[in-house]
């Protein structure tokens, strides 16, 4: 019997509530309605009738408990994602079927969370199996529909989230075609419509409470990337959650556990959002930008980190929030913002002098951005692109771990796929429809390294390759950025260890190579760190190196790689980087996002003080000399 003809026998009640099959449901905690066979027979119903506006569902499900019920979909979604040997135990056949009913079911009802819930479901349902595909897209699409189909506002603002957080192509070409009929229901411009939807979460200053009887539980956002989570009785503060709240309160719990989550998370897909609007021509009246992004309760915490370009009748002004008002960085005061354009500045449109000046503006005051902004990179077309005409070989011939750069280009908006990966398809590009140029980079590899190639540009409306010095410069600056991004973070030369003679070579020279402009803005921003600690008297920064005189040996950290070598012989000293080391030092970083900076500056501090070192694999390779 085929899967469709099996899909056309109705889910009987009797079945549901003896068959050993659907044991798994019999043993839920079905606390959210009252009569267990009443649900059972109204998901035999749905799977009759295929749809949900009968009244004999209806009046069933008007006697559902919403925050229970919604408890139930979380638990759900919990034992879906636990390690399961195959993926059909949930994802196929009737059971997938039955969580189908449940998410018609949670649309239906007047759940409070239910938008945030269905999105975790289908953000599950669209995660890639390797080899395989989606995890289940046939329950995602079922999701998707539900958003699209509500003709609600809510629906499209759904969607919309769920495109800034997700890079998956499969997903995201899912979006591509049910977005833009939710923009038309809704009649707003398809160029703005996406910022109108930005959920607050009910947040208050930052602030978000919860009572479980005598309890309560606030959020509280003190920035961007730093929620926490306290408990009090009566005002009092409490150590933990209080195990009184886990016993009468769990199924509330869950759902406040949930939501905590969806910020947090939510404040990284911003961050995402927020760095790609350099690549399309996003700009907003100031009246618009103060009402989405400025006065909004949960987007305002990065707002306010940035530097903001405020342009009236051709004059322009670069500001930043500080002490309650807009200031440049000589901190006069910027007015009437309400009756600006908008964009978000970029050091590539400004001098050198004021790009320097804005990075000792964030240093002074301890600014830390959420991506970099102030300290990002800028990159200029060179003599010898300019000599090559249509094509770039600044990142040429560097070998890079293949699968970690299908991650790191989709979330960076490239056009790369593992079924690229698998079949050497097309070489990964990004689009710029705004600005009508495709950029792309060359590759040639196979499953586990890639050589990297040229870097071009073409014009789509014209189908032309485009010489280098005709690109947008910020269209350049970004792209070059991105790769730039590829090679620092995938490259195998930027590895601790390298036992296989595959590649040797490379890796072996990668720690002496010159400096690309990621690692030259990194040795910048360590020279100004390195300034304040109390090791500095120990510490050089060289040409490639930071340089460290501790008691036994010299070393030297390159800047791009974070890799040693210890004097005199160049000796290659590996340390594998405690992911925890760089939290405990609590330094300042101008931004985040660049994990090497902080490794750096890690290291240099361990081995400042290189008679304390007690590790006896590292001290074995200190000591021979």
């Amino acid at each position: 019997m085929t899967e469709k003809m099996l899909e056309e026998i109705p889910i009987l009640a009797k079945d549901l509530a003896n068959d050993k099959k659907w044991k798994w449901l019999q043993e839920q905690n079905l606390l959210f309605i009252d009569n267990r066979q009443e649900f059972y027979q109204l998901i035999e119903n749905l799977s009759a009738l295929k749809r949900i506006n009968e009244d004999e569902c209806q009046i069933i499900i008007n006697k559902i408990k919403p925050t229970d019920y919604e408890a139930f979909i979380l638990g759900l979604h919990d034992l879906t994602c636990e390690p399961m040997p195959k993926r059909s135990q949930w994802f196929v056949g009737d059971k997938v079927r039955v969580y189908i009913f449940f998410v018609r079911i949670l649309f239906n009802i007047n759940a409070p969370n239910k938008y945030e819930i269905l999105t975790k479901i289908v953000e599950k349902c669209f995660k890639k199996i390797p080899l395989v595909g989606p995890t289940s897209r046939k329950l995602g699409d079922e999701i998707l529909s539900l958003f699209y189909n509500s003709g609600t506002i809510e629906g499209l603002g759904t969607l919309l989230k769920l495109k800034s957080r997700n890079k998956y192509p499969v997903f995201l070409e899912e979006l591509e075609k049910v977005i833009p009929w939710a923009v038309r229901y809704s009649k707003l411009n398809p160029n703005d419509v996406e910022d109108y939807f930005i959920s607050d979460y009910g947040l208050i200053g930052g602030v978000l409470e919860r009572e479980f009887g005598e309890y309560k539980s606030k959020l509280k956002i003190n920035d961007y990337d730093d929620i926490e989570v306290i408990w009090t009785k009566s005002e009092n503060i409490l150590k933990s959650e209080p195990s009184a709240v886990k016993t009468n309160f769990g199924n509330e719990l869950k759902v406040w556990k949930s939501t905590v989550n969806d910020i947090k998370k939510e404040f990284s897909g911003q961050k995402l959002r927020f760095e790609s609007f350099w690549k399309k021509k996003k700009s907003w009246s100031g009246e618009v930008w103060k009402k989405y992004f400025f006065d909004h309760q949960l987007l305002g915490f990065l707002t306010r980190k940035l530097i903001w370009r405020f342009e009236t009748d051709g004059e322009l002004k670069n500001g930043y929030f500080l002490n309650g008002q807009f200031v440049d960085f000589q901190n006069n005061q910027i007015h009437d913002i309400e009756n600006t354009t908008v964009t978000l500045w970029h050091p590539a449109l400004s001098s050198v002098e004021e790009v320097q000046a804005w990075r000792n503006f964030m240093l002074s005051n301890e600014v830390k951005q959420p991506f970099k902004q102030a300290y990002r990179e800028v990159y200029i077309v060179t003599g010898a692109e300019i000599n090559t005409s249509t094509f770039s070989n600044r990142f040429n011939n560097h070998v890079i771990r293949h699968v970690k750069f299908v991650a790191l280009a989709q979330q960076r908006l490239w056009r790369y796929s593992h079924s690229d990966l698998y079949s050497g398809g097309e070489n990964p590009s990004i689009s710029y429809p705004d600005f009508k140029i495709k950029c792309t980079f060359d590759l040639e590899s196979d499953y586990d390294f890639a050589t990297t190639g040229q870097l071009h540009f073409r014009d789509t409306e014209n189908n032309v390759a485009l010489k280098m010095e005709d690109i947008p410069t910020l269209i350049f600056s970004e792209s070059m950025r991105d790769t730039d991004l590829f090679v620092g973070v995938c490259s195998i030369g930027a590895e601790e260890q390298w036992e296989n003679q595959r590649f040797r070579e490379y890796w072996t020279g990668y720690s002496t190579s010159d400096l690309s402009e990621t690692a030259q803005t990194r040795k910048s921003v360590i020279q100004t760190i390195i300034s304040k600690l109390k090791i500095k008297d120990k510490c050089e920064v060289s040409d490639k190196y930071l340089k460290v005189t501790g008691k036994k040996r010299v070393y030297k950290i390159h800047f791009g790689s974070g890799n040693i070598l210890m004097e005199p012989n160049d000796e290659y000293l590996c340390i594998i980087p405690d992911p925890k080391a760089a939290v405990k030092d609590k330094l300042f970083l101008p931004f985040d996002g660049d994990a090497t900076l902080s490794i750096i500056i890690s290291k240099a501090l361990l081995l400042a003080d290189d008679d304390k070192i007690t590790d006896c694999v590292i001290l074995n390779q200190i000591n021979r000399k």
